[in-house]
């Protein structure tokens, strides 16, 4: 069993606490001092989970969050979803994946504003293994 906790923006953890997010480009969200990607220890089910404060939207309507594996490879996408930013600027959200000895596993964020979106807190939890 692995497991993986990893907070950006709480003072305990330290690392910069806001992420600057281009406009329309799929981006790494980074986590604590240990950087945007975890690499699983052995093949098998995952469920990875997500927190992220968006602090400023850079004028877009909604944030589009994915679970990717390989990101800086094939960018294998295993599930993704969209927040609409006028119902507020917290979010969470949880999936379920086959994960692969050795191949990274990442979140990104994609939007459609005109100006970088800023997130603030964000989180990335995985329990991989039974």
């Amino acid at each position: 069993m692995q497991y993986v906790s990893w907070k950006q923006g709480d003072p305990q953890v330290g690392g910069e606490d806001r992420q600057s997010i281009k406009p329309k480009t799929w981006t790494s969200l980074k986590f604590g001092k240990e950087g945007e990607l975890i690499k699983p220890d052995i093949n098998a089910f995952a469920q990875i989970a997500t927190y992220i404060n968006v602090k400023e939207s850079g004028g877009a309507k909604a944030v589009h969050v994915r679970f990717i594996r390989d990101p800086k490879g094939k960018a294998d996408f295993t599930g993704e979803t969209s927040f609409d930013l006028s119902l507020g600027h917290k979010f969470s959200h949880t999936w379920f994946l086959m994960a692969k000895k050795g191949t990274p596993l990442a979140v990104q964020v994609y939007h459609e504003g005109s100006k970088p979106m800023v997130i603030g807190t964000r989180e990335f939890k995985a329990a991989i293994g039974a």
